[in-house]
């Protein structure tokens, strides 16, 4: 089934999988056109508002030529007859900007809890303006169309949150109204309504503070963007809390202090939070000095100037840049000389008998100002002068920008790293990267910016980890190449960041020039050691590099004080940025051993965590992994390329293990369907790895879903296995090969792979192999309700996790004993166990297990009664399922989704959720699932009064319990039937029920029992009567 993310990034999703790669635009204009409408159309319409400006028959051969490609790579989706064309209706069920859309319209007015819930819950996936990142071109009136329906869905939206805001507050809960108001911000930054209500409340809640900042925002957001102030009744209210009425600062300030500040001529981005620090060092007498320090690029001379021109005013003598740039460091009286260019900027005639350095100190002393000395680095040894400054001149402070600190007892240094960027390609926050990007790119072209160029530039700045000079000279490459174009061309290099401009300093006109600097002024041993740095990716340990380097503590150091490397004390980790790896790794020789030295390292750092990635320190390992895990990958790619047989095959099972906690079932699959394949390609020494490669591929692959693909892959290991003489793997894959076959409801064939795995395990004496066995035919007796069995298996699987102290499957069979207890109505026995799961699922952080254990604690709140307790851990564990693509856990979760909305009497979101259900149970081909889902069908038709509909999901639902030996599901099934028809067809009735006591009895099911029981007997009464 389709699914559409139009609100935010427009995304298309077929069976929860992204589609992407379509050959024109136009092709998803027309789906997201017809979901969002959800309607029929005739072709001439659809084709008028695709072609324009072209022929009607030329614009219907085009729309004919799309539907078949649509319908090649996506199947037949479309309802089409000769003259209309629409979208099937079951496609347009998961359409978020419709189901928004229709809620808003539904809930014209809150008057309960519930009503507020469902609002709160639907308007959560506002993620950002619809279609926001999609365009198409030569087409005006599709893209009149979704202006004109953007504009609406965010209107709607803002209403809701409106009248959400006012239900919130006629409740009493201003801390929530405060979360909803930030969140209507969110969506329309400038909607004065929003930003009022928000000042009220901060003052109503005593938060003066707050609501001064809040107005201050205001004022400067519509003074930037509309040139207007804020109410008078606002502005009257703040006047009330404050002394002095907030009044925002001219545009242009005109000062009357001495200075030789560059003028200012364009906007400058970010250091918020910097700039406050060095403010309040510097406001403080004590501080003479402050020394900004960062790599080259980053932005250190900008922020210097900018804090100095903030400052004008508070220096009597004036504030004064010194550039020292054309100083040579070769000059034998370095101090004396930068004394001269001081005393030059100033204005400072040197006469008289005194030294330059005497001279200006005793001008100094008796002056009131700000020196800013810029690019400090590479005369750092003349800082005699700074010294003296400091010691003799009171009332002189200092900014001094510098590659390096000047290590001087008086010295505050700050450290600059890059601005704030996005995490991804679509991530829609703001960033002070992205916006000095569109800034000056603006200055080169004045061109709306598209979708995919904006996210090609999202891109540009991750690449550069939002190093201000390589953001200003990628932007100005904007006049000859396209983002995109740009982005490419950095991932192979960062030579094209360079530029042309004249009043650009030369230091500055390149990114490697600004390199070449720095590694320059380095001794021979600290650049050999900064080029091996480079193999890194995603930081390091002083111990790796030590081990891979061979670099101490001191090459550390030094590199950190030329801002070459990054050190961040809390993660004890150093790291190199992207466009200094880049520039280094160019440095390293060919032959340098390094890389292989990494790939050693870290292939044998994963290999000795195997065992504790099982036991009880899983945790603690998985806090060592987790930052490593960008040098693993390139350890492993590295290690396929080089044959290293025997390293990944010692590795393999924590780097599975590692992907298997964490969720990423995408990932690990992928990496193990190459390390198979490639590893079958070195002859009998890679058939080993590739056997048990394929082992784990086969675990990711049921994560996803893959069972066919699944069973295929296991076949080709059995294979594999039988080569090497492995019966391990052949008794593990018959594990996994049946797991595959009961997912699909081939029950008995896959207790005979169970029992075949059993048998291996009995033969070579192997505890895992009987664990995992024990495990799946526990879980296949539960299904056939078959719990004594069951129970029986699970607990010989769980005494063997104990004996192996493995937590991992412990908790796993844990989750699936409480579910069994569950059906057996021992409530507490459940909870008992699933808590015990979930407290060591929080050890091990597996997020796989997490998806599952939610969905197992929703149905015991249900069961307890608590509805809104259930939906909370529903929700979680759909977002966590989706998100790691445990999609057999999506259907589980949106089919109690489905059963816990009809149990609130909301039947249209029931049905919604339910059918998403049905759809991935019927993708996944589980048979039980999709009985259940039926079930649950039926169930919310006959609440809502629909007998026929009932009637033909409980006899689809029957058919597939007797067809696949589901004797709970269908004693379930007999007992709502028996209900149903109690009024309507006693008789019929009658049999329904009888049939239930016998299956209840022969299940052990002490609730449908009674429920069947009692129905019996109310009919025999009936009858009687």
């Amino acid at each position: 089934m389709l699914s559409f993310s139009l609100l935010g990034q427009a995304q298309l999703f077929q069976d929860e999988i992204p589609v992407k790669q379509f050959r024109s635009r136009k092709e998803l204009a027309l789906l997201f056109y017809l979901a969002h409408t959800g309607q029929e159309y005739s072709r001439e319409q659809i084709a008028e508002l695709l072609w324009e400006a072209k022929s009607t028959s030329r614009a219907l051969s085009n729309l004919r030529t799309i539907i078949a490609r649509i319908r090649k790579k996506l199947g037949d989706v479309f309802l089409t007859t000769r003259y209309t064309i629409a979208l099937r209706p079951e496609h347009c069920q998961q359409v978020d900007s419709a189901i928004l859309w229709q809620t808003i319209t539904n809930i014209d007015h809150i008057d309960s809890p519930e009503k507020a819930h469902i609002l709160q819950k639907t308007l959560e996936s506002y993620q950002g303006d619809f279609l926001a990142n999609f365009s198409v071109n030569d087409a005006p009136l599709y893209e009149a169309w979704i202006t004109t329906t953007r504009e609406q869905i965010r209107r709607q939206t803002v209403s809701a949150y409106e009248k959400l805001v006012h239900y919130t507050l006629t409740n009493g809960d201003s801390d929530k109204a405060v979360a909803l108001l930030h969140r209507w911000l969110e969506i329309d930054e400038m909607d004065e309504v929003a930003h009022t209500l928000l000042i009220r409340l901060f003052i109503e809640q005593g938060d003066e503070q707050k609501a001064l900042a809040q107005y201050s925002y205001l004022v400067r957001l519509l003074r930037a963007n509309l040139d207007v102030a804020p109410a008078a009744d606002l502005t009257k209210l703040i006047e009330g809390i404050q002394s002095k009425p907030a009044q925002p600062s001219p545009l242009h300030s005109v000062s009357t202090v001495q200075h030789n500040l560059p003028s200012v001529y364009d906007q400058f981005f970010g250091r918020n939070a910097v700039q406050q620090k060095i403010h309040a060092c510097l406001d403080q007498p004590w501080c003479r000095l402050v020394t900004i320090t960062g790599q080259g690029g980053a932005g250190k001379t900008r922020l210097a100037i900018m804090l100095a021109r903030q400052r004008l005013e508070q220096y009597r003598d004036g504030v004064w840049f010194i550039e020292l740039e054309e100083i040579s460091p070769d000059d034998d009286e370095l101090d004396e000389t930068i004394a001269v260019e001081i005393a030059t900027v100033l204005g400072l005639r040197l006469t008289g008998k005194g030294t330059p350095v005497q001279q200006l100190l005793n001008y100094l002393k008796h002056a009131q100002m700000l020196l800013v000395l810029d690019n400090f680095e590479h005369v750092l040894a003349g800082k005699r002068i700074v010294l003296e400054i400091v010691n003799h001149c009171e009332e002189v402070q200092l900014i001094v920008t510098s590659r390096e600190p000047l290590h001087i007892r008086a010295e505050w240094v700050i450290s600059l790293t890059g601005l704030s960027y996005p995490g991804s390609d679509v991530d829609e926050a703001s960033s002070e990267s992205v916006d000095l990007f569109l800034a000056r790119r603006a200055q080169m072209q004045w061109v709306e910016v598209s979708p995919d160029e904006l996210m090609a530039i999202r891109k540009i700045c991750r690449m550069v980890e939002g190093l201000p000079l390589a953001i200003e000279l990628a932007a100005a490459l904007t006049s000859r190449f396209t983002c995109r174009k740009i982005a490419d061309s950095l991932e192979d290099s960062f030579e094209m960041l360079a530029t042309s401009f004249h009043d650009v300093p030369q230091r500055h006109r390149s990114l490697y020039m600004v390199f070449r600097m720095s590694w320059q002024a380095l001794s021979p041993a600290l650049k050999q050691v900064l080029a091996q740095l480079s193999v890194f990716h995603g930081g390091f340990t002083a111990v790796a590099a030590q081990e891979i380097v061979g670099a101490n503590d001191e090459h550390l150091i030094a590199l950190r004080e030329k801002s070459l490397l990054l050190y961040d004390q809390t993660s004890n980790r150093y790291t190199l940025h992207p466009v200094i790896r880049a520039y280094a790794a160019e440095k390293r020789d060919p032959a340098d051993p390094t890389p292989q030295k990494h790939t050693h390292y870290y292939l044998t750092l994963l290999s000795q965590y195997t065992e504790p990635l099982q036991k009880d320190k899983i945790q603690d390992v998985m806090k060592i992994l987790e930052p490593e895990i960008n040098n693993i990958r390139r350890a492993w790619q590295r290690g396929l390329n080089q044959h290293y047989s025997q390293l990944l095959y010692d590795a393999l099972v924590s780097l599975s293990t590692y992907y298997q906690l964490r969720g990423l079932a995408r990932e690990g699959e992928a990496v193990m369907r190459a390390t198979m394949h490639t590893a079958k390609t070195w002859g009998d020494t890679g058939i080993p790895l590739a056997t048990r490669a394929g082992l784990e591929r086969v675990r990711f692959q049921n994560r996803l879903g893959q069972y066919r693909p699944a069973i295929q892959t296991i076949k080709e290991t059995v294979k594999l296995a039988a080569q090497c003489a492995d019966q391990w793997a052949e008794g593990m894959a018959h594990v996994w090969w049946g797991e595959s076959l009961w997912k699909l409801g081939e029950y008995v064939q896959a207790k005979e792979k169970l029992h075949h795995a059993l048998a291996i395990a009995e033969k070579i004496d192997d505890a895992l192999i009987a664990g995992w066995s024990h495990h799946q035919l526990g879980i296949i007796h539960d299904i056939q309700s078959r719990y004594d069995q069951a129970l029986e298996h699970l607990k010989k699987a769980r005494a063997i996790w104990e004996s192996l102290n493995n937590i991992n499957n412990l908790s796993v069979t844990l989750n699936s004993l409480g579910i069994v207890h569950n059906h057996l109505d021992d409530l507490s026995a459940a909870k008992r166990e699933l808590e015990q799961a979930l407290a060591l699922c929080n050890q091990t952080n597996n997020s796989h297990l997490q998806s599952f254990l939610l969905n197992s604690l929703s149905i015991i709140a249900t069961e307890q009664g608590d509805y809104l307790g259930a939906q909370y851990y529903l929700q979680l564990g759909i977002e966590l399922a989706s998100t790691i693509g445990n999609r057999e856990g999506v259907g589980h979760l949106y089919t109690n989704l489905g059963r816990n909305y009809r149990l609130l009497g909301e039947f249209d979101l029931s049905i919604a959720s339910l059918e998403k259900g049905l759809q991935i149970a019927r993708t996944l081909e589980n048979q039980s699932l999709i009985g259940v889902v039926l079930l649950n069908l039926g169930n919310t038709k006959k609440d809502q009064g629909e007998t026929e509909p009932a009637i033909t999901f409980y006899n689809q639902a029957l058919t597939i319990a007797q067809k696949n030996d589901l004797p709970s599901l269908e004693c379930h099934v007999l007992v709502e039937m028996a209900e149903l028809l109690s009024n309507k067809n006693a008789k019929q009735a009658q049999d329904y029920s009888s049939k239930a006591v016998t299956l209840a009895k022969s299940i052990q099911s002490p609730g449908l029992l009674k429920r069947a029981q009692a129905l019996s007997n109310v009919l025999h009464t009936s009858k009687r009567e």
